[in-house]
């Protein structure tokens, strides 16, 4: 059939689906846990710079002071590529991003998901802390904003790097599984040998197979083999013997009138009520009804010993082509 496969191509078919899905679930598991990662770190550096910078924040807020304000906050963005906004009831008193918003009202930013003790937009990270003495009735909140595209970079370069190693883990393990399945497909090479082994004659031992289940197999077959050999001997004397007995019956029914001729001839010569010359022709006879006699003893001999050979020629492993040519083997 066109639609037959190797058992080998079909293993190897039927493991290229599983290694590719383990290939992607291994991609993302190390891709979101080192987003995870990132995006923990990253809040959790946010944190500490805004506790650090919060007590010294409050009192020049206090004051009023918004140059050194600025100062430090500008100070501290360029050092983590990042923008901060001190919002003082509800407006904005100081910023790294632009002047221009200085005292307006301080817009929302638009939230898409808060994860991590941390706000999501949809390029930016936002962290806040609220500014307040616990003496003072008004509260400050601080801002800081830091961007996702390095983090998504670096998880998409992660995922990059996964994946390529996960190909070449893929081909490496597909490699050393084919030469696995090419190893344990020689065992049953070797029993399909032992089994084109039954139709012949042939008692090479053959080498144990370490597989228990694929060693059972050849172990049936040895066994099978055996078993056919004695069926096979068997049914060859059985044989034998009846063509024996149809060749003597043969042989018997053959002799029967020559032998009674040749008892005629002797009665005849012994007779007294025979002439001379009959008795000199029943004895001038005898040598020929005696030469026709083991001319067929010799020809039932011959007979015999081809009708012999013939069935010998014959095997249940191998068996005739048709009905006719098993009777012509055996009754030529």
């Amino acid at each position: 059939m066109s639609d037959q496969i190797s058992i080998f191509k079909y293993v190897h078919k039927s493991q290229t689906v599983l290694r590719w899905t383990i290939t992607l679930l291994i991609t993302l598991a190390i891709s979101l846990a080192f987003a995870t990662m990132n995006l923990s770190g990253q809040i959790s550096s946010s944190k500490k710079i805004l506790n650090a910078l919060s007590p010294y924040i409050m009192t020049q807020v206090e004051v009023n002071d918004r140059i050194e304000i600025n100062r430090i906050l500008n100070s501290v963005t360029k050092a983590e590529d990042s923008k901060l906004v001190l919002v003082k009831d509800g407006k904005v008193f100081s910023t790294t991003d632009a002047t221009l918003e200085l005292d307006l009202p301080f817009s929302a930013p638009l939230i898409k998901l808060q994860l991590l003790d941390g706000l999501f937009t949809n390029n930016e990270i936002i962290v806040i802390n609220t500014l307040k003495r616990n003496d003072s009735s008004s509260a400050s909140e601080l801002y800081l904003y830091s961007p996702l595209t390095p983090i998504i970079k670096k998880t998409v370069g992660i995922m990059a790097i996964t994946i390529l190693t996960s190909i070449l883990i893929s081909i490496l393990v597909s490699f050393r599984t084919r030469r696995a399945l090419r190893k344990a497909l020689q065992p049953l090479s070797q029993l399909h040998d032992e089994i084109r082994n039954l139709k012949s004659n042939s008692t090479d031992a053959s080498m144990p197979i370490k597989i228990k289940e694929l060693e059972d197999i050849r172990q049936t077959i040895i066994s099978t083999r055996d078993e056919l050999e004695i069926a096979n001997e068997k049914i060859a004397k059985q044989k034998a013997k009846e063509l024996n007995a149809e060749s003597y019956k043969r042989l018997i029914h053959d002799l029967h009138n020559p032998v009674a001729a040749l008892r005629q001839m002797v009665r005849i010569q012994t007779s007294p009520d025979v002439d001379d010359e009959s008795k000199q022709e029943a004895l001038e006879s005898v040598p020929v009804i005696a030469e026709e006699i083991l001319q067929q003893v010799t020809a039932a001999k011959k007979n015999l010993e081809n009708e012999s050979n013939n069935f010998d020629e014959v095997d249940l492993r191998n068996p005739p082509i048709s009905g006719k040519l098993s009777l012509q083997i055996l009754n030529n």
